[in-house]
This record gives C-alpha cells, sequence and structure tokens, in this order.
C-alpha cells in the first residue's frame, strides 16, 4: 500500500490538501509481482493516472478543504472517489468544530455527517480492498451507510464532561446490508424489498483529571447501544468506571 498526501495553506483561514491510496497487486497467477518503486512517488494522483481508478491497483482519491470562520468556529469537508466500476464509489464528510459555544469556556462541540456509498473500498480481487486482518480500514461499518456525530465536550477546573452521540444507517435490500462488507464484491441484487437498518450509540462520561501532567484522569460513564436489522432490535446499557491516561510526545525544533 502506498499513500500520498499534499496539503497546501492557502491562507489564515483556508487549507486545502490532496490524498491518494493504492493498494497494489502482489500476487497474479498465483506468482508473486514484482515491487513497483514508482508508487513511492510524494506527488497525489499520479498512479491514479497511470492506472485508473477501476484498475488491478485498487487505488483512491481524496480532496480535503478546511476552513477557520472566526476563532471559534472550524468547518471542514472531504471527498473521496474509490471507482466507477459497477456505480460510483464516493464518500462525502461535512464537519464543524466550534469552541466556547454559549460563551461557556473550556467547551468544544462537534457536528459531523458522513456518507459513503456502496461497495465502496471494495475490489474485484479480495486481497486488495481496504481491510486488514478481516476488519475495515477506512470506517467500523465499510460502505454503504449514513453516519451523523455530535460530540461534546466541557471542563470546569480539574472536572470534565463528554457526550457522544452517532446515528447511522444503511440500507437493506432483500433483507442483507447492501453494500457494507468491503469483503464482498458488487453483485447484481433484485430490489424486491427496501428498509433501513439504524445503528443508534450513545456514550455519556464525567470525569476527573488527578494529574495533568501524564492527563491521568478517574471517569465514570453509561453507554447505550441500539440496533435495528429490519427485523430484531437489539438494545443494550453498560455502565463503567476507569482509569486511564496518555502522554503525547511533542518535538519542537529550534
Amino acid at each position: 500500500m502506498s499513500l500520498q498526501y499534499l496539503s497546501y495553506i492557502v491562507n489564515k483561514k483556508l487549507e486545502i490538501a490532496l490524498m491518494e491510496s493504492t493498494i497494489w497487486q502482489r500476487m497474479k497467477n498465483f506468482a508473486q509481482q514484482k515491487f513497483d518503486y514508482t508508487l513511492l512517488n510524494p506527488v497525489p494522483f499520479v498512479n491514479s493516472v497511470r492506472f485508473g481508478l477501476d484498475s488491478t491497483n485498487n487505488a483512491l482519491i481524496g480532496l480535503q478543504v478546511k476552513y477557520k470562520i472566526n476563532k471559534s468556529l472550524v468547518t471542514y469537508s472531504q471527498l473521496m472517489v474509490d471507482g466507477f466500476n459497477s456505480g460510483p464509489k464516493m464518500g462525502i464528510q461535512i464537519g464543524a468544530v466550534a469552541y466556547h459555544p454559549f460563551n461557556l469556556k473550556n467547551c468544544s462541540a462537534r457536528l459531523e455527517y458522513n456518507y459513503v456509498s456502496p461497495y465502496s473500498y471494495t475490489s474485484s480481487t479480495k486481497l486488495q480492498n481496504y481491510g486488514h486482518y478481516n476488519l475495515p480500514l477506512a470506517h467500523p461499518w465499510g460502505g454503504g451507510f449514513n453516519e451523523f456525530i455530535l460530540f461534546l465536550n466541557w471542563r470546569y477546573d480539574d472536572f470534565f464532561f463528554e457526550n457522544k452521540w452517532i446515528y447511522g444507517n444503511c440500507k437493506l435490500i432483500n433483507g442483507s446490508e447492501y453494500g457494507k462488507d468491503i469483503f464482498l464484491g458488487p453483485s447484481p441484487t433484485i430490489h424486491h424489498e427496501v428498509k433501513f437498518s439504524q445503528i443508534v450509540y450513545c456514550d455519556l462520561k464525567l470525569g476527573y483529571v488527578i494529574n495533568p501532567i501524564t492527563n491521568l484522569r478517574f471517569n465514570i460513564g453509561l453507554t447505550n447501544y441500539y440496533r435495528f436489522n429490519g427485523k430484531e432490535r437489539n438494545n443494550s446499557n453498560y455502565l463503567y468506571i476507569g482509569i486511564s491516561t496518555s502522554l503525547s510526545n511533542i518535538y519542537l525544533d529550534i
């Protein structure tokens, strides 16, 4: 796999970035192919122009835009294109981050929408999809979904509160989630019945920072997970208590 990323800061408010990713074909006719060192070039879109988005080398391209409206509000968006074989395979992300909303100090809020078309990140060769150890690399839901995310974070002295809410749905055709499994290639489907599966995830967390240097914190939280697959409804709740820490490496070049 090779990955190219190029970012350009237009001004103090606008930043634009280009991205390209390629999972190159390793095996062909039961023989291992030699590595193509031109895949290591640092310029995005070169491999897609050479091989195409629907070639045996599974390539995708992306565009990212970040715009700072003011000191308290930042918007961002991403566009991903994975090819046009068996229909357009693409993804869209639109989001905004607000700092100190409603004049609350040390508070931030994030609102985000994600859409990925069915069978994105797939390949005609299963070994060349965007997965690793039978798990999706790009998104845990694979492809073919809509997702809404709301995240709130507020800190008062050493106390903090976090709330995460996620809603997602996926089209159900003949009782199966259409285009979600990246390990299954596109296949013709007779649309007898169309419904939507739904996932709702909500997490509330309260905590106290014991040591700000190592970010050692104590937290207690409640999580609710709801899933409807078109036939059955599953609703789970669990309470958790924990102690966590995180260390950050900051490198300052003088």
